[in-house]
């Protein structure tokens, strides 16, 4: 029923294969990866227009239901092939081993943005002397990149600038959960956690202990997946915050199809959630949970007749 009313909501609202990294013989080249393409339109938007916003979802035919579960799951795949773990580890030899000029700054600036009451205007990676925290402070930068996707960039938490981790595309999406993909970037997270630990802080000077101590934190969070009722919520809002960064659609998506496409993925993904128990959601009801009618208002549209009915509820309605 959530969803039905998100993607209804959204939609009445709205209407006002990856290469290596490496040539075969194993000399690294950054312009070798390309990211995979959905191979079929989305479609979700067509696939809703028959329906009111008050269609429930037990009234909503099975074809139409399945057909809105595959365009979810290819959705997936496409986001599991851009960051799931062959990809990371693809994109992290890039970074490591050739990187752009464009590359390089983005991590840079991914620190100066991120980690500005630590480092200073003029932080630059390779300016840290110790080539292991060097080294791992480029690979929790990927982390970082993959965990928080568009996220980073939109209000009220980015802070940086419109650019993916190769430091000239564009975002290409939000944190979508996907199961296999989520636990893949954990496990790189936990794998950089586990590499800060071993650098003995003896090695290092006094900013560079800071720094690693604050960058450890991160990864160690990162590290940690539980996907909640909550979460789906708040990634449902990572939608509604590019409305409000862009002024309009979010630039992330090309098409209004593509907004549906993403919030369609959200909901009806492969990632059990998390049970709660009575006092979580006591709590999660209430402001823990990001988004509401008014902001949706305010940054996706108003409303104009009765069949422009909001797309975000309150958490209450996804679980009753």
């Amino acid at each position: 029923m959530r969803l039905l009313i998100v993607l209804l909501g959204l939609c009445t609202l709205l209407q006002a294969s990856a290469a290596n990294s490496q040539t075969p013989d194993g000399t690294c080249f950054p312009v070798r990866w390309s990211p995979p393409t959905a191979s079929n339109s989305l479609g979700v938007e067509a696939l809703l227009k028959p329906f009111s916003v008050t269609t429930t979802w037990a009234e909503v035919p099975e074809e139409t239901k399945q057909k809105l579960q595959t365009i979810a799951d290819n959705r997936l795949a496409v986001f599991r092939a851009r960051w799931g773990a062959g990809a990371l580890a693809k994109k992290s030899r890039i970074l490591l081993e050739c990187p752009t000029d464009d590359m390089i700054a983005a991590v840079d600036n991914y620190y100066r943005k991120t980690y500005d009451e630590i480092v200073p205007p003029t932080f630059a990676v390779k300016d840290i002397k110790n080539p292991s925290l060097a080294r791992l402070l480029t690979r929790a930068y990927l982390g970082g990149i993959a965990a928080g996707r568009s996220a980073l960039t939109y209000p009220p938490d980015g802070e940086l600038e419109n650019r993916d981790w190769d430091g000239t595309s564009l975002f290409d999406s939000v944190s979508l959960p996907d199961s296999q993909t989520a636990e893949d970037i954990s496990d790189y997270n936990r794998a950089v956690v586990i590499e800060l630990k071993a650098i003995d802080d003896s090695t290092l000077d006094e900013f560079e202990r800071t720094l690693k101590q604050e960058v450890l934190f991160d990864a160690r969070a990162r590290a940690v997946h539980i996907y909640t009722s909550c979460g789906a919520i708040s990634s449902d809002y990572d939608v509604v915050e590019g409305y409000q960064g862009d002024r309009g659609r979010p630039r992330i998506f090309a098409s209004d199809d593509e907004v549906l496409g993403e919030v369609n993925a959200l909901y009806l993904n492969n990632t059990p959630l998390q049970w709660l128990d009575v006092g979580t959601m006591a709590s999660t009801v209430h402001r823990l949970c990001k988004g509401n009618d008014e902001e949706l208002h305010e940054y996706v549209g108003k409303p104009c007749n009765k069949r422009h009915r909001q797309g975000n509820r309150p958490i209450k309605e996804l679980v009753d």
